[in-house]
């Protein structure tokens, strides 16, 4: 374990992510392998050749799995006494370009975020 993670830099691209989605109403599990840049947009590329509208539930890594079992539910309390829930997702999708894939946010500062990530995204293509 190398602080916060369960893996070193060198032993990361050899579990890479895996993502499950629905697509076209099906729920579908692909894994990438390599740095997890590379892995995910590996993962999704395999998705989209499935055809469909894709939709991503989750993205794992060992340090997102190991996250989830020490510090246990991403559910949390906004100012305003609202329940949230702080999901990963959308900021890896964010890192390959394909914040249009994340799961929606619900908190109104995560679904701002969302939608600046995409404006950017759409700006720069």
């Amino acid at each position: 374990m190398t602080g916060r993670h369960i893996l070193t830099p060198k032993e990361r691209p050899d579990y890479g992510v895996i993502v499950t989605a629905e697509v076209d109403g099906v729920v579908r599990v692909r894994q990438g392998y390599g740095l997890a840049v590379v892995a995910l947009e590996h993962a999704v590329e395999q998705l989209e050749a499935l055809g469909g509208p894709i939709k991503i539930l989750a993205i794992s890594t060992p340090d997102t799995i190991m996250t989830d079992l020490t510090k246990g539910s991403r559910l949390y309390r906004t100012p305003g006494n609202r329940l949230a829930l702080n999901l990963p997702e959308g900021q890896m999708l964010a890192r390959i370009g394909r914040s249009d894939l994340a799961p929606p946010t619900t908190t109104p500062q995560g679904e701002r975020k969302r939608r600046m990530r995409l404006w950017k995204q759409r700006r720069n293509s």
